[in-house]
């Protein structure tokens, strides 16, 4: 029995998430996606992530929404405030 798993977090949209999918997939790896679009993460998750690739990785800067705020000027750190 191959007991290798892989849990994926992302939105089905995205073209990353899609692509770590399949990756998983061709490999024969069983997956479990959290698409962020139908649960967002919980604040563990988020503090997880933040732990472990920090604050900025959590940030899509690339994004419409992104821009649509204003924050594409703005200088984001992994220190707090």
């Amino acid at each position: 029995m191959d007991a290798r798993q892989a849990q994926i977090f992302g939105v089905r949209k995205s073209a990353d998430t899609r692509k770590a999918l399949r990756f998983f997939a061709e490999r024969r790896v069983k997956t479990h996606f959290v698409d962020f679009t139908v649960r967002g993460p919980s604040l563990g998750e988020l503090r997880r992530f933040a732990q472990r690739f920090g604050a900025s990785a959590l940030v899509d800067r690339d994004s419409s929404r992104f821009a649509d705020l204003g924050l594409r000027a703005a200088q984001l750190g992994d220190e707090p405030a």
